[in-house]
């Protein structure tokens, strides 16, 4: 693989990382405004399907499913890009360092940012959104790994 194919791969992770910090650098009035918005076009939507529901508490998990969601979709980028040209020999060593380093830092600027706050749980749901999507590509590497194991077995035959 050519240095140009695993710097993209990895300025791709880098910038995703990025646009997880700046969701991480707006503050709580902003963010909460943001999602609120969005918390009420879809309790707004579930109400004309008579779903009732609570639109704090659903404004609330909404909030926790962004925190997974964004953290789910690093888990991916970062999943192929350790299966396709890790940093370090060790792929574990790999992932675990950005499923440690990226949710701590997300949760250390949030500690900072005004009307923000960090607690241990949004960084569980981080981590475990990221260790999620990584299993999903890890996984899907080795179903696609068989297959062409298996179709290079009947070729040669």
């Amino acid at each position: 693989m050519n240095k140009f194919y695993k710097f993209m791969i990895w300025l791709i992770v880098i910038i995703y990382i990025g646009f997880i910090f700046s969701n991480s650098l707006q503050s709580g009035e902003i963010s909460g405004a943001t999602s609120m918005k969005l918390a009420k076009i879809i309790v707004n939507y579930a109400e004309k399907l008579n779903i009732s529901m609570s639109l704090t508490l659903f404004h609330s998990l909404l909030r926790k499913l962004a925190h997974f969601i964004e953290f789910f979709g690093l888990g991916l980028l970062v999943g192929i890009a350790i299966a396709t040209c890790p940093l370090f020999k060790s792929r574990i060593l790999n992932f675990v360092i950005f499923l440690l380093a990226v949710p701590f830092t997300d949760e250390f600027i949030q500690r900072y940012v005004p009307d923000r706050v960090s607690t241990y749980k949004d960084m569980i749901i981080d981590a475990t959104g990221m260790l999620l999507g990584g299993f999903f590509i890890y996984v899907s590497y080795l179903i696609i790994k068989d297959i062409v194991s298996m179709f290079n077995k009947k070729t040669s035959k």
